[in-house]
């Protein structure tokens, strides 16, 4: 037989014959359904008990106890993705975190009540994910569960985000990168010619010229161009995404999205070569659409194959890396163009400012960031400087010699951003 106290808005303390224990019992919500939801603790003793309570109570009156439904985190998590995620991310980075949650997230954690994971469980899940996966997995999954957990404490069906008292993972020496040093003046120069006359030239130029991404250049449409004025608008980026969907199936193809940030909206004042090689492929296009021995898909594509389809970032960079394997150049990724673009400016008098407008970076802290590394100059002034206010007679070291120029850079070519209305 069970002897139960008093029920109320303060909780309950009873013994159960069965537990051979004291039960508290502390409301805390509701379900769902309108029922009180409780959290019980079972104690030896009745003092024992009244002191669990009592810190129960204060707990739950400081909001430091979670007052939601016990969920696992795979049916949590795909609750953050329908509602929460589409508020702050793109439908194709939703779908990129469904399919984080498929491979990595779920066989380890799904099954397990989002109350119930602990950031010492999280350490150890990113300390085996990290064995064989790259720093920048590892992060990008702690962020998404660092999303889903923030969530499910706004919601109160945790007390806090778990996730916060994890530490990132660092790049190793170790590991493997794919990041290539960039072109030099004359390694660019080398592809430029190398690419004359064929169809990577409009690519090569274009990208060395403005720094665009790889999926804002294949995102180009004519409509973007404006030969008049030598200019084209980065409204858009194309890129290969992956839908994945509640029965587990899945779903790829080409996706047209707004670019990375709203600063990635911009306009470029292109190269004169690059306007040429664009007018090129334009009378091309205009040439194939009249031919009956090819059926011209109606896109608008700037870079697409011979029937006007887009091409697939994969596929694109497939035949980039065939062009340069077979004219001997060194390979670099179609990414590492953008910083050939950033690094050659840079170590020939381009400013942050400059390059951070070509390159649509929500913020120079985001440039300073990246390419700061690139101005060891600006030391070597601040010391010649300090030197020179401690002793004006004092000699000026000479500048560090692989920042001189090697060679001058064309104003035309900086790839710096027009700002002009849109009509």
């Amino acid at each position: 037989m069970e002897r139960k106290l008093g029920l109320k808005g303060n909780g309950s303390i009873y013994f159960s014959e069965k537990r051979q224990r004291y039960v508290v019992k502390v409301p805390v919500g509701k379900h769902p359904n309108g029922r009180t939801r409780y959290v019980e603790k079972f104690l030896k003793t009745r003092k024992e008990a009244e002191q669990v309570k009592r810190e129960l109570l204060t707990k739950r009156d400081n909001r430091q106890l979670a007052a939601g439904p016990r969920q696992t985190l795979k049916d949590f998590a795909e609750r953050y993705l329908e509602f929460d995620a589409p508020n702050t991310c793109k439908a194709t980075t939703v779908n990129y975190y469904r399919g984080l949650l498929k491979m990595y997230i779920n066989p380890s954690l799904g099954r397990i009540p989002v109350q119930d994971i602990t950031s010492m469980q999280l350490e150890e899940f990113f300390g085996r994910m990290r064995k064989n996966k790259s720093a920048k997995t590892v992060n990008t999954v702690r962020g998404l569960l660092s999303g889903i957990f923030s969530s499910a404490e706004r919601h109160e069906l945790i007390v806090s985000n778990p996730v916060r008292r994890t530490k990132p993972a660092h790049q190793g020496e170790w590991d493997p990168t794919t990041k290539r040093p960039p072109w030099t003046i004359d390694e660019s120069k080398a592809a430029l010619k190398a690419a004359q006359g064929t169809e990577m030239y409009a690519f090569i130029t274009l990208a060395l010229s403005t720094g665009m991404r790889i999926g804002e250049i294949l995102g180009l449409q004519w409509g973007d161009v404006d030969f008049e004025s030598g200019s084209i608008y980065v409204q858009r980026t194309l890129r290969m995404t992956t839908e994945y969907h509640l029965d587990g199936s899945s779903k790829s193809g080409l996706v047209l999205n707004t670019p990375k940030t709203k600063d990635s909206q911009r306009y470029l004042q292109i190269h004169t070569d690059a306007l040429n090689a664009l007018k090129v492929i334009h009378f091309g296009q205009e040439i194939d659409k009249s031919s009956s021995d090819l059926k011209f898909k109606k896109t608008d594509f700037v870079f697409s194959k011979p029937n006007g389809s887009p091409f697939t970032p994969s596929t694109f960079r497939s035949q980039y890396k065939r062009f340069l394997e077979s004219n001997g150049l060194r390979y670099i990724r179609p990414h590492d163009i953008r910083h050939t673009f950033a690094v050659s400016l840079l170590e020939n008098g381009g400013s942050l400012q400059q390059i951070q407008q070509a390159m649509g970076h929500s913020s120079i802290d985001i440039t300073k960031n990246v390419y700061g590394q690139n101005l060891p100059v600006l030391g070597q002034q601040a010391t010649a400087l300090m030197a020179q206010l401690l002793n004006p007679e004092s000699d000026i070291a000479p500048p560090i010699e692989f920042l001189k120029p090697a060679s001058p850079v064309s104003p035309r070519s900086s790839g710096g951003s027009a700002k002009r209305s849109r009509g």
